[in-house]
């Protein structure tokens, strides 16, 4: 996640942290913060460590990322599709596109995604329909990183999922859109600008 200002980041920061419900298995004290710590002289070496909320700036300086729920979050910009987004995400964090299960994450996410609240910013995740072919709700979607399809956060504003006749993936409109929030599926074909990478420490 790139930034041009240090106290941005410790206002996004203590938005997501206000959404990890007090007494969860992933709370931390309100000084400090989990991150993704990924050493710069051995960046595979990555695992979650707990620092002050003061460092934080630092930390994602020299390419520490997001953490929520034991995983790992970055959001990358460039036109990709969907197949060479996934790609991206293997080849580089060897992870896959995000799957979100929870609004907790969901939520999480949206903040990464548009942390200013700006609108109008969206990103792809990664939910597919395996069957080839978006079908509205009559769908199968599944995520390319295998876990459980067990939520989805379609947008009801515009009765999605509702593409037809291309293979599909899932954008997300972060929760912070007003009544486009949610998700849209979309032709995998189509470049949406960001994507969102989730890996394991």
């Amino acid at each position: 996640m790139t930034t041009k200002n240090g106290l941005r980041i410790t206002l996004i920061w203590a938005l997501m942290i206000a959404l990890i419900p007090a007494g969860s298995a992933f709370a931390v004290p309100a000084d400090k913060l989990e991150i993704c710590h990924r050493p710069p002289d051995n960046p595979d070496n990555v695992r979650i460590i707990t620092i002050s909320r003061n460092a934080l700036a630092t930390h994602l300086a020299h390419g520490d990322h997001p953490s929520f729920g034991g995983s790992c979050y970055v959001v990358q910009a460039g036109d990709q599709n969907a197949t060479t987004s996934e790609l991206a995400c293997q080849d580089e964090f060897g992870g896959h596109l995000a799957s979100i299960h929870s609004l907790a994450e969901d939520n999480f996410i949206s903040q990464l995604v548009d942390p200013d609240a700006t609108g109008e910013i969206t990103a792809r995740i990664g939910g597919t329909a395996p069957g080839g072919f978006c079908s509205g709700p009559t769908a199968t979607y599944a995520w390319t990183d295998g876990t459980s399809w067990d939520y989805a956060n379609w947008r009801s504003s515009t009765d999605e999922p509702n593409c037809t006749g291309a293979p599909a993936s899932v954008q997300l409109w972060p929760n912070t859109n007003g009544w486009l929030s949610g998700w849209n599926d979309t032709p995998s074909a189509d470049p949406l600008g960001n994507f969102v990478c989730k890996y394991q420490p």
